[in-house]
């Protein structure tokens, strides 16, 4: 949903719908390239890494990355919880412990999902209202 209000924000934003189709990827590339779903976030420049931050596909990502490998950091947990060493936890789970150093590489947090689902929220609160204000002000020359 965050993603479509940026879509609409876009849609809002321009005179025609063919300039609307046109200005789409503009929208789409920059979400697909910072969000760390091509390119790792360590590798994204420190001068670009912002822009991660506006991306809705971003949040959505991590979000997703936390529900699908709750299992992991479960499974580690209570591999430590045991009384296990780290090291025969590795050899017990070495795919375990492999995703989850995948997904600490995104820097993807495991407590933070409120705070991505919050974001996301945010994000769609805040790409509608600028959308309104968008149509809004096109109103005023219209009538």
């Amino acid at each position: 949903m965050a993603s479509s209000s940026l879509a609409l924000l876009v849609g809002c934003g321009v005179a025609s719908g063919q300039k609307a189709v046109q200005l789409a990827p503009l929208t789409l590339i920059p979400q697909m390239l910072f969000s760390g779903l091509f390119l790792p976030v360590a590798k994204i420049p420190l001068s670009l890494r912002w822009v991660r931050y506006l991306c809705p596909l971003k949040y959505a990502i991590d979000l997703m990355t936390i529900v699908e490998f709750s299992y992991v950091r479960d499974a580690i947990d209570q591999c430590t919880a045991s009384g296990a060493s780290k090291l025969q936890c590795q050899q017990e789970y070495p795919g375990d412990y492999l995703r989850q150093t995948l997904v600490e590489n995104q820097s993807i947090e495991w407590d933070q999902w409120g705070f991505y689902l919050g974001t996301l929220v945010a994000l769609l609160v805040g790409f509608r209202v600028i959308a309104t204000i968008l149509l809004w002000r096109k109103g005023k020359f219209v009538f």
